[in-house]
């Protein structure tokens, strides 16, 4: 049994998934072995259509169900129905280290200007120079929208938010053009600061990118879109 620590925030790690029997429980498991004791796994089931659902009501504290398909519908209904202090997001083939959770909560007590919390990411199927390739790849990603926007880009595999600024935002989550992790970064940073922590690291399944030759090239389209969908003036500004 974890001491709990009555002046901790309360966290709620949000799960969005569609069609994630296989990973699932793993990630579940793996969050499970968290040091920090204050916080509740909400698993969004995207309108799945294998045993997501019936995983999920097992092993998760909560389950909601959002219908209209797209991992910013997911992601965001559970931003919107998360009820801690704190909301953490991971995807449903993450393996959390265990001290994920105290880390994302020593950064906010840093400074209260502080509204969101990221850090990179590796795969944790490859290994040797191509887990370090992996790892350097989203470093120069959160490096160069950095340089681009001049504020932090969540990295989605492994970010958190403040609860209270959530029903302030208006992303575009309609628009099938957006990276969901630009766009949500982009309105959150009107309301604080995005740090990144770069010891803050999660593994995450390369499983998307092997499975599908084009995911590479639609994420770099969007990325890129979003930022300068965001930030046209200060893009401009830094290529001329």
């Amino acid at each position: 049994m974890k001491k709990q620590n009555i002046n901790a925030p309360r966290i709620t790690v949000v799960v969005p998934a569609y069609n994630e029997e296989k990973y699932l429980r793993q990630t579940i498991t793996f969050l499970r072995k968290q040091n920090f004791p204050n916080f509740e796994i909400l698993v969004v089931n995207n309108a799945s259509t294998d045993k997501t659902e019936k995983i999920a009501k097992k092993y998760a504290d909560r389950v909601v169900y959002e219908p209209k398909k797209g991992f910013y519908y997911s992601m965001y209904k559970g931003l919107i129905e998360a009820k801690g202090e704190i909301v953490v997001r991971s995807d449903a083939d993450n393996k959390p280290e265990k001290d994920w959770l105290e880390k994302i909560v020593a950064n906010f007590e840093k400074d209260p200007k502080i509204i969101g919390v990221t850090g990179p990411s590796y795969f944790y199927e490859t290994k040797g120079i191509l887990r370090f390739l992996s790892w350097f790849g989203i470093i120069l990603s959160l490096i160069s929208a950095r340089f681009l926007m001049g504020h932090h880009q969540f990295n989605g595999h492994n970010m958190a938010i403040k609860k209270r600024i959530i029903t302030k935002m208006k992303p575009h989550i309609d628009s099938k053009l957006v990276n969901d992790d630009i766009d949500l970064s982009c309105h959150a940073k009107e309301y604080g600061k995005i740090v990144c922590d770069f010891s803050l690291i999660m593994p995450t399944s390369a499983r998307h990118f092997e499975r599908d030759a084009f995911f590479l090239l639609d994420y770099s389209f969007k990325h890129f879109y979003s930022i300068f969908l965001h930030h046209p003036s200060h893009i401009l500004h830094k290529v001329s």
